[in-house]
């Protein structure tokens, strides 16, 4: 069961992202997240020199702007520290293979879908969590599905 204080990530984490579902538009890329408690372990690299300018009060905004397939930034992962505050967009996440990982067969997998699986289980990262077209939204921490639920269209 998952304590309080990762409940309260959880449920911050799907709101944001199904906000982004219900507002996204057809030019809509998908998006996938990394909730953090420290960052300095996690295994990411800039796709991009200059970075987007985030605006600390929208969340939602900035996500529905970068994950457009007009945006430079839509690429890669973006990261939310636990105070749900972004601090690094179109990241390169490159966590690990678990060889170990149950991973379900039935989902149109992809990259940004196993990263986050794997990436859920590296040291710092509180949640990963991935909103496709496909899939819908998906929500992990520590390799287990905490979240899952498929739109037939967004």
């Amino acid at each position: 069961m998952l304590e309080i204080r990762s409940q309260e990530t959880l449920i911050m984490l799907l709101d944001t992202l199904t906000q982004v579902k219900h507002l996204a538009n057809h030019d809509f890329s998908g998006v996938g997240l990394v909730v953090y408690k420290d960052i300095k372990n996690i295994p990411i690299f800039p796709l991009h020199r200059q970075n987007f300018k985030i605006n600390p009060n929208g969340l939602v905004s900035d996500l529905l702007e970068i994950s457009s397939y007009s945006s430079e930034y839509h690429d890669g992962f973006h990261f939310i520290s636990e105070d749900f505050e972004m601090s690094h967009v179109a990241q390169y996440f490159s966590p690990p293979i678990i060889s170990n990982a149950s991973v379900d067969y039935s989902k149109a997998l992809g990259g940004r879908f196993m990263a986050a699986l794997f990436g859920s289980y590296v040291q710092g990262v509180l949640l990963t969590g991935v909103l496709t077209r496909g899939n819908g939204i998906i929500i992990f921490e520590h390799g287990n599905t905490v979240y899952s639920k498929c739109w037939h269209k967004i």
